[in-house]
C-alpha cells in the first residue's frame, strides 16, 4: 500500500507541482514585463517632455538674442 501511494505521488503529484510552479513563474514574469513596459512608457514621456522643453528654451534664447542685437544696434547706430 505504501508503494502505491508513492507511485501515485510520482505519477500525479510531481507533474501537478511542476505545472503549478511553471504557471506561477509565467504569471510573475508577465507582471514584471508589464512593469518594465510601463517604466519604458514613462521614460519615453519624460524624454519627450525634455526634448520639447529644450526646443522651447532654444527658441526663447534665439528671441532674446534677437532683442539684444536690436537693442545693441539701436544704441550704436
Amino acid at each position: 500500500m505504501h508503494e502505491t501511494a508513492l507511485i501515485v505521488f510520482v505519477v500525479i503529484g510531481i507533474p501537478v507541482i511542476c505545472v503549478t510552479l511553471i504557471i506561477i513563474s509565467r504569471m510573475w514574469m508577465k507582471g514584471e514585463n508589464r512593469k518594465k513596459d510601463s517604466m519604458k512608457d514613462q521614460e519615453a514621456q519624460i524624454i519627450d517632455d525634455i526634448y520639447w522643453g529644450l526646443k522651447d528654451l532654444n527658441q526663447r534664447i534665439e528671441n532674446l538674442e534677437t532683442i539684444l542685437k536690436k537693442n545693441t544696434d539701436g544704441r550704436t547706430g
